[in-house]
């Protein structure tokens, strides 16, 4: 092969490597309701709540800037106007919900029974999910959380390693047996690699160039 199409090739090739490692990746890890449990019941009337976490290992960090972070729902039973849920990661917690259609003339929030594939994203079009309408179980839409069309950009930069708690409290007591359940949930995340891991690729990539350059030289010169 002609050396200088081969050396090209290996110019080529790292910067395809170095390019892949400032590239963002999207992650996304779905949650059933919990390890061992079918569905999670989220206790009437009760502040305690429950929650669910999902543990992420080595998957760098969070993108600095811009909507990188978004949670979908799967909620039956019960009524979604009695509900509140957080999601919290790293000392960070974002309202996710906050009694869904609770006004002083609707004093109990919507009585709609769940919530079927809702995505909660700061890009969303769509209103807040706490004034979705009502009517009808939200199914296979997106909404802004609870907290505002930006609040998921408080993990922007954060460490993506460890638990990802989600926490559901149903405050309005007195439905019978009619109860609220988390039956999955899922987070979408977009990662960059962490520094570390980046100055070794960068240092790799580098390390290629010039040892192909070093190569050529010699090859020229022979």
């Amino acid at each position: 092969m002609n050396t200088k199409i081969l050396f090209i090739r290996v110019l080529l090739t790292a910067a395809i490597l170095f390019g892949a490692t400032h590239a963002p990746a999207t992650l996304i890890i779905n949650q059933s309701s919990g390890p061992g449990a079918s569905n999670l019941v989220i206790p009437d009337g009760s502040s305690v709540g429950i929650t669910s976490a999902i543990n992420i290992s080595g998957s760098g960090n969070i993108l600095g800037s811009g909507d990188n972070v978004s949670v979908t729902l799967n909620l039956a039973g019960g009524n979604n106007g009695d509900l509140i849920a957080y999601l919290y990661h790293d000392n960070t917690t974002v309202t996710l919900l906050n009694r869904p259609g609770l006004t002083i003339g609707n004093p109990l929030g919507y009585s709609d029974p769940g919530f079927i594939n809702v995505i909660l994203a700061d890009a969303s079009v769509a209103n807040s999910v706490d004034a979705y309408g009502g009517g009808a179980v939200p199914n296979g839409v997106s909404f802004t959380p609870s907290g505002g069309n930006t609040a998921f950009q408080a993990f922007n930069g954060q460490r993506v390693d460890g638990d990802w708690t989600i926490f559901f409290a149903d405050l309005s007591g007195g439905d019978g047996s009619n109860i609220s359940e988390l039956t999955g949930w899922s987070l979408e995340l977009t990662t960059v690699p962490e520094p570390i891991t980046l100055a070794l690729a960068i240092f790799a990539s580098g390390w290629l160039m010039i040892g192909a350059g070093r190569w050529w030289w010699r090859r020229r010169a022979a």
